[in-house]
Formats: C-alpha cells, sequence, structure tokens
C-alpha cells in the first residue's frame, strides 16, 4: 500500500501521522510524535531570553541544530517502520504556519 507521512511541529516535538489510501477512503496507518529537543531541554527561544546576546544566538543555533539531527533521525526511523511493514513511502509533507518574526532572524 502506498503511503505518505505528514508532520506539524510543536514546541519541541512534531506531531507525524502516515496515511494510505486515497482522498475518498484515507487510512491511518500510523500517529505519533518525534521528539525536537533533547531530554531536559526547554523551549529554545525561551531558554535563551534572559541570556546575553551573542550567548542567546548560540543558544538558539545549537538548539537549532539538535532539532534538526532528532528531526532527521525521528523522520527516517518513521519511514522504516512503514516500509517494515510492507508498505511503500511515496511522500512527505511539512504542515507550516506564518513562521517566526522578522527580529528573530539577527
Amino acid at each position: 500500500m502506498r503511503v505518505a507521512i505528514g508532520l506539524r511541529a510543536r514546541t519541541g516535538r512534531a506531531a507525524l501521522v502516515a496515511v494510505a489510501g486515497d482522498v475518498h477512503e484515507p487510512q491511518l496507518i500510523e500517529r505519533s510524535q518525534i521528539q525536537l529537543l533533547p531530554d531536559g531541554a526547554f523551549a529554545p527561544y525561551h531558554a535563551a531570553e534572559w541570556l546575553a546576546p551573542e550567548d542567546a544566538r548560540e543558544s538558539v543555533r545549537l538548539s537549532i541544530a539538535a532539532a534538526h539531527r532528532l528531526a532527521t533521525s525521528g523522520i527516517r526511523e518513521a519511514a522504516r517502520r512503514v516500509t517494515g511493514a510492507g508498505h511503500q513511502l511515496c511522500g512527505c509533507a511539512v504542515l507550516v504556519g506564518t513562521g517566526m518574526p522578522d527580529w528573530s532572524n539577527d
């Protein structure tokens, strides 16, 4: 069965669904979460709120790098579960919001 994965990021985690079938008869294959922060870590922007500017930038940069590593690992694991169950992975979508405010890119 052909399966697509969908993701929606939340603070510190991402919701993941794997869906098969078609628009008229979708079938939920999996619903899970991917951890996007290391154990014990706090929301990156809140954790950096009271740090000196340079320290805050470095803290957020490290959190983003950790989130990328954890997301990559989590998506690969989900793909292994889908294909290991005999399904064909045919796509992936990420639901995104409005994004971060411009000041967060400084």
